[in-house]
C-alpha cells in the first residue's frame, strides 16, 4: 500500500437499508486522489465510506492510484494514472472510482498493483496489465515511442497463472504446475541470474529448481522493488533473491523481538514486507470471515484497533 489505506467494509455480508453490503473504506494521504473522494486532497484521519460504491469482494492501492472488483466481475480503478495505470485509454486522473471498460468482458479473479502499473488474472489464468512498461513491467516490447500502455494488454505466455505480484518494476507469477513466470526490471537479479537488465519477455522456472528442491506445499509470492518472495504456507519459511543476489536465501522471522513464529501471509510493497503470523492460541478476531482474503484481515484489524481507540 502507499500513503493510504483501503477497507473492505466489515458489513461485507451484512447488507442494511442505509449501508449497502460490500462498501470500501478510505483514510490517508489524500494528495494523489487516490482516496477516491471526489477531489478531496486533505489527509483523511478516519475511515470514509465511498459512495455509490457496493458488492466490491476484493480493494487493492499503490502509490498513485487504487482499484477494486466487484461481486458482479466489474473492475473500478480512480487515483493519478501518469502512466496509464488506471487503464482508461488516457493519462487522466479519476476523482471517483470509473469503471474499466476495456476488461469488462474479461472473468477477473485477482488483482495486484504496483506503483506505475495495475495487473488482473483471468479465472482462466490470462493475465492482463497496463500502465509503464519503462522496465518492461507489462510485458511484450517497450516499443520506441511512449513507454506508457493506456489499456489491458494481454500477456502471452503459455502458462495458466493461478497467482501474480506485482513489485516495482518486475512481475513474478505461479503456474498451475508449481512453475514461476517473472519479467521486467532484473538489475538487482529479482527475476534471476544469467538474464539481461531488463526481461521483456515472460521467463519460466521451476520453483522446485530454483528454491534447491526445498519447496512441495502451497505457496504464496510476493515482490519489491529489488526483491522476489516465496512463502511456503506450510512451514512459514520465507526465501529471497534480489537485491543483488540472484541465489535464493532463507530469510528468519521475528515478531516483537521474541523466537521466530510461523508465517501464514505475507504482503508486499515497493520497499516494505509486512506478514501474519500463526498463534499457538488462535483468538477469534483473527479468523477469516466468509470472502476475506489475509490482506482483508490485516485491513479489518486495522480497523478495529481504531475503532478501539476512537471509543475510549
Amino acid at each position: 500500500m502507499g500513503e493510504f489505506d483501503l477497507l473492505m467494509d466489515e458489513n461485507l455480508n451484512e447488507p442494511s437499508p442505509t449501508q449497502p453490503a460490500g462498501g470500501v473504506l478510505v483514510f490517508g494521504n489524500g494528495a494523489r486522489h487516490a482516496l477516491g473522494l471526489d477531489g478531496l486532497t486533505k489527509d483523511v484521519h478516519l475511515p470514509k465510506r465511498l459512495p455509490n460504491l457496493t458488492g466490491v469482494v476484493t480493494v487493492a492501492s499503490a502509490l498513485h492510484h487504487s482499484a477494486c472488483l466487484t461481486q458482479d466481475g466489474r473492475l473500478f480503478t480512480w487515483g493519478l494514472s501518469p502512466h496509464g495505470e488506471l487503464g482508461h485509454g488516457n493519462i487522466q486522473a479519476r476523482l471517483h472510482p470509473a469503471e474499466v471498460k476495456a476488461i469488462r468482458q474479461v472473468d477477473i479473479s485477482l488483482l495486484s498493483l504496483g506503483d506505475t502499473i495495475t495487473a488482473v488474472i483471468s479465472t482462466a489464468g490470462t493475465a492482463y496489465l497496463w500502465g509503464s512498461n519503462q522496465r518492461g513491467q507489462v510485458g511484450g516490447p517497450i516499443g520506441s515511442g511512449s513507454t506508457h500502455v493506456l489499456t489491458p494488454r494481454k500477456l502471452v505466455i503459455n502458462v495458466a497463472l493461478e497467482s501474480l505480484s506485482v513489485g516495482g518494476g518486475h512481475c513474478v507469477g505461479l503456474g498451475g504446475c508449481r512453475e514461476l513466470v517473472l519479467w521486467g526490471d532484473n538489475t538487482e537479479f529479482q527475476i534471476g541470474k544469467d538474464l539481461p537488465p531488463v526481461v521483456l519477455q515472460p521467463v519460466t522456472v521451476s520453483l522446485s529448481d530454483m528454491l534447491g528442491g526445498r519447496c512441495r506445499g502451497p505457496v504464496q509470492l510476493a515482490a519489491t522493488e529489488q526483491c522476489s518472495l516465496v512463502l511456503e504456507l506450510e512451514s512459514g519459511t520465507v526465501h529471497v533473491w534480489g537485491a543483488g543476489e540472484h541465489r535464493p536465501r532463507v530469510i528468519p522471522v521475528h515478531s516483537n523481538g521474541k523466537s521466530r513464529q510461523r508465517l501464514v501471509s505475507i504482503s508486499a510493497s515497493p520497499s516494505l514486507v509486512a506478514g501474519i503470523t500463526y498463534q499457538a492460541e488462535p483468538v477469534s478476531y483473527t479468523h477469516l470471515r466468509a470472502h476475506e482474503t489475509p490482506e482483508h484481515l490485516v485491513c479489518r484489524l486495522l480497523l478495529e484497533k481504531k475503532k478501539q481507540q476512537i471509543n475510549k
